[in-house]
């Protein structure tokens, strides 16, 4: 299979939406400070995934072969990630070698309520709550338990007694989307809080109509998991995306996790690629089940969302070949000009382009005589020679003349052409114009992402 073949089957991965979830424009969660880099422990699963990349063919622009797909390195690691799940996922948050995240009983009654600041957002960040509880319970299979405390919502802060989790509208925050402590206080009560911004109630409803809005319930997801215990993917060592927050106070569960819901979707340094799914993975679930036995089979539902990923753009030629006539074709040698399929000679200067000829019309100019005596001014008796002409020129004493020239052009054929094809490295070919490529679990078909359901 050619390398055309494989691009116009290439897996349709790309990047999310920006700036999505908690901390996203700022510092992060409220209790996710920067911390001491100490050494900590890391698996051989990174290995693992080093030994699988040395077995692949590798094309040119730094892409793997992997059945009939082309991935680059990023992608590559999502595709191994969920192909070759490790045996647990996540980060955990940990305290004093004691991981902190809920226990019996507040794990097995975990109420929340919601704020009644939100005023007219109130109902749809309740429902962001029931679809974020619903994934980390239902969906990702942890023993947890969560009940909607709606009674609780006109006094819905952690002075509350009769709530775990209080879903708060934080005004002044203009830094993030959401903010929540890394699970519940090690000491005392145990409550939590999840703070949204006001801007947090725009990210609403990922689909056609919001063409690349974002999506509250994954916010309020990526917000409950750090509730739950789990810290930033993304902050781990072995992460392209690693921001030094990482120290002895988080457990490495498993192997890097790309896609996780707990893992930003905005670049942090220049070797960061942002990348997810925009809801948990399969990885997400394990990791959860680990750290939360004892809860149900895991049940995905499928959002069936999608998000507009902008208008196509007319595909190039690329290297080596030319756009004519709306057909690409290889370029011609240098001295030819490209007309279709047959490369023309160009004429030389002086000449006449006259189509497959070149004609050079006949010239009589005057010589340079200065050299010749005033008895023989110009060179044809006594002092012959004596007078000069530019090469080309026929030397007739006085002047030079340069006769009529025609002659036809040679011509190279360069094949027949074919439809432009070439898309940019992070874009795919779809109904002949070239578009953003989707993220993964998300199928494009022209201007829209849909989400694909196992």
């Amino acid at each position: 299979m050619t390398i055309a073949n494989f691009t116009r089957r290439l897996i349709q991965l790309t990047l999310g939406p920006l700036l999505l979830f908690g901390g996203l424009a700022g510092t992060g969660c409220s209790q996710e400070t920067a911390e001491s880099d100490d050494e900590v422990s890391s698996t051989d699963s990174r290995l693992d995934f080093e030994t699988y990349r040395a077995s692949l063919k590798q094309e040119s622009e730094g892409l793997y072969v992997v059945d009939d797909m082309l991935l680059d390195l990023q992608r590559l690691e999502e595709y191994f990630a969920l192909r070759y799940p490790a045996p647990n996922a996540l980060v955990v948050r940990k305290s004093n070698a004691t991981r902190t995240i809920w226990t019996d009983p507040a794990r097995s009654d975990l109420a929340w309520c919601v704020s009644n600041d939100f005023g007219s957002n109130q109902d749809k960040v309740v429902t962001a709550m029931q679809a974020a509880t619903k994934g980390w319970q239902t969906e990702a299979g942890a023993g947890l338990v969560f009940r909607y405390a709606s009674a609780q919502n006109g006094n819905c802060n952690t002075d509350n007694t009769n709530v775990r989790i209080a879903v708060v509208l934080d005004s002044s925050m203009t830094d993030a989307y959401g903010k929540s402590p890394v699970g519940p206080p090690t000491t005392g009560r145990q409550f939590t809080q999840i703070r949204l911004s006001p801007a947090a109630l725009s990210a609403w409803d990922l689909d056609v109509a919001s063409f690349g809005s974002l999506d509250l319930a994954a916010v309020v997801a990526h917000e409950l998991g750090h509730s739950l215990g789990f810290y930033h993917e993304q902050s781990r060592k072995d992460s392209n995306c690693y921001d030094g927050t990482w120290d002895s106070s988080h457990e490495q569960l498993t192997s890097y996790d790309p896609i996780s819901i707990m893992h930003y979707v905005w670049v942090q340094n220049a070797n960061c690629t942002p990348t997810n799914k925009l809801w948990l993975t399969p990885l997400d679930g394990v990791g959860a089940r680990a750290v939360y036995p004892g809860g149900t089979t895991p049940a995905p539902v499928c959002k069936n969302r999608s998000y507009g990923r902008g208008a196509g753009t007319v595909p190039t030629c690329g290297a080596g070949n030319v756009l004519d006539a709306g057909l690409c074709y290889s370029s011609c040698p240098a001295g030819y000009t490209g007309v279709g399929p047959v490369c023309w000679q160009n004429c030389p200067s002086g000449y006449r382009d006259d189509g497959a000829f070149c004609f050079r019309d006949a010239s009589i100019i005057s010589a340079n005589t200065s050299s010749c005596p005033w008895y023989d001014v110009c060179g044809i008796a006594l002092a012959r020679g004596c007078s000069r002409c530019p090469s080309g020129y026929a030397n007739d004493g006085c002047t030079c003349r340069r006769d009529a020239h025609s002659f036809a052009k040679t011509t190279v054929a360069r094949g027949v052409g074919s439809l432009p094809s070439k898309c940019g490295s992070t874009q795919q070919l779809d109904a002949g114009l070239c578009y953003a490529q989707c993220t993964l679990g998300f199928k494009g078909i022209g201007p829209v992402c849909w989400e694909q359901c196992n």
